[in-house]
């Protein structure tokens, strides 16, 4: 029985070391991919979650409350007279707002509910008032969200547009 030659165990130990080199590098090079690729799900996710909700609370509105809200500036707030459920027809109101960069949710007499995740900042919130003809209401959003970790930040716009109920 033979056994390996010292030049052949060099041979095979550099073959291995370039090749664990490789793999090494191409894991590095791959990690801030990963890392922007998640940041990038976590604002789609955000965002498509925030506008869902505004979207389909605004639908079940019959009007705004232009007092309590705040049109065309950022932060904007939007303030809607409102029923408890498409289920329960009971009048109540509903207010988003930004609160720290966090986009808030709240219907009266309940705790607000966070929409954004936490790794998940907006850095812009505007509500537009939408009037046509003298009656159809509606409200557009525009929203911005950003997240970031160590020096890699993502920021994606996002707009939606809601005709309130009974307005057509």
């Amino acid at each position: 029985m033979r056994g390996f030659s010292i030049l052949e165990l060099v041979i095979y130990i550099a073959v291995l070391v370039t090749v664990s080199a490789v793999s090494i590098d191409s894991l590095l090079r791959a990690q801030p991919v990963f890392i922007r690729g998640r940041l990038i799900q976590n604002v789609d996710t955000s965002g498509e979650i925030i506008l869902q909700k505004i979207i389909r609370e605004a639908r079940l509105a019959h009007d705004i409350d232009a007092a309590s809200s705040a049109f065309n500036v950022h932060p904007g707030v939007l303030a809607l007279n409102t029923v408890a459920s498409a289920a329960d027809t009971t009048p109540t109101t509903a207010i988003a707002s930004l609160v720290s960069g966090a986009l808030q949710f709240q219907r009266a007499g309940q705790t607000p509910e966070v929409l954004n995740s936490l790794d998940v900042t907006v850095t812009n919130l505007v509500f537009r008032n939408v009037t046509q003809s003298g009656v159809s209401k509606a409200v557009k959003i525009e929203l911005t969200l950003e997240a970031r970790k160590g020096r890699r930040i993502v920021t994606s716009n996002f707009y939606g547009t809601a005709i309130l109920k009974n307005s057509y």
